[in-house]
């Protein structure tokens, strides 16, 4: 599997395409930036496909040299995307059945909400999803690509803000090199944030000093004067095997020994988390 990673120069919703397209809003007579839908039509869903003229540059172009734009609802300048042509791929054979269940669901939406709705539904959106989404996801994959809000947000911090920090001209450049110099900030003040993040255990302050053998009247003593919580009580009660498990460990002591010369510095502690500059 090869994976070549992109950023993507253009991401947006309705407004944008319709501007990259040269549309006018919603309100005009053809609103769809990609059919010459009439605005009346928007809800009718009884149209075939055979029905919808695309926007194609060969039509758009068609639609100027005629002077028809403003009746089309474009903008009537020039348009460096025509030289390139445009191809499209169509698998009917195995949408069939998902393009019928899009129709059945759209109609029955448009029953439902109609009479609720102002417009009476003529949505460009309601229209796109229902004549255009299809192929769409044929040409370029999954919607959440090129469509969603979740991409919206990578291309705000990804593209939008580094394009307006360039001098706008070889600009895809300089977007590449801003967001690499963002990324690696970004990586390097997560490592940093993580280290002062980090537990320390620290010794505060003794509290006795005491041979082995004194034990239990050390800790009955210091139980008495200070509340422990029932983890500190049950690894007091612990303690001792241990020890004693420690000492197993060297074959050379022996119970004597360690009686005689083992003694126990018990300390206070403390759990310290840094935060910025503070402890």
């Amino acid at each position: 599997m090869w994976c070549f990673p992109h950023i993507s120069t253009l991401l947006g919703d309705l407004p944008e395409n319709a501007t990259q397209t040269l549309t006018y809003s919603v309100n005009s007579n053809h609103p769809c930036h990609k059919c010459l839908i009439s605005g009346e039509d928007l809800n009718n869903l009884r149209l075939s496909n055979n029905q919808i003229e695309l926007r194609t540059p060969k039509m758009m172009k068609d639609i100027l040299d005629q002077q028809l734009a403003h009746q089309y609802s474009m903008y009537n300048m020039n348009n460096i995307f025509w030289k390139y042509p445009r191809k499209e791929y169509f698998l009917e054979s195995e949408l069939v059945e998902f393009k019928k269940l899009i129709t059945d669901w759209a109609t029955l939406f448009v029953k439902l909400f109609q009479s609720y709705s102002r417009s009476g539904l003529k949505l460009p959106k309601l229209h796109n999803w229902v004549y255009h989404i299809i192929n769409s996801i044929e040409e370029f994959g999954a919607i959440n690509g090129f469509t969603t809000e979740t991409y919206e947000f990578l291309h705000k911090d990804y593209v939008k803000i580094p394009y307006r920090s360039s001098n706008k001209r070889e600009a895809i450049g300089q977007i590449i090199n801003t967001v690499q110099i963002k990324l690696t900030l970004k990586h390097l003040m997560c490592q940093t944030k993580q280290k002062k993040s980090q537990k320390a255990t620290s010794l505060n302050g003794l509290l006795g000093k005491f041979a082995l053998e004194n034990f239990d009247e050390f800790f009955d003593i210091y139980k008495e004067k200070n509340s422990l919580a029932s983890e500190a009580l049950l690894a007091l009660s612990c303690f001792l095997t241990a020890l004693n498990n420690f000492f197993d460990l060297d074959d050379d002591l022996n119970e004597e020994l360690i009686t005689n010369n083992t003694i126990i510095s018990w300390y206070s502690y403390t759990n310290m988390t840094a935060s910025e500059d503070c402890i």
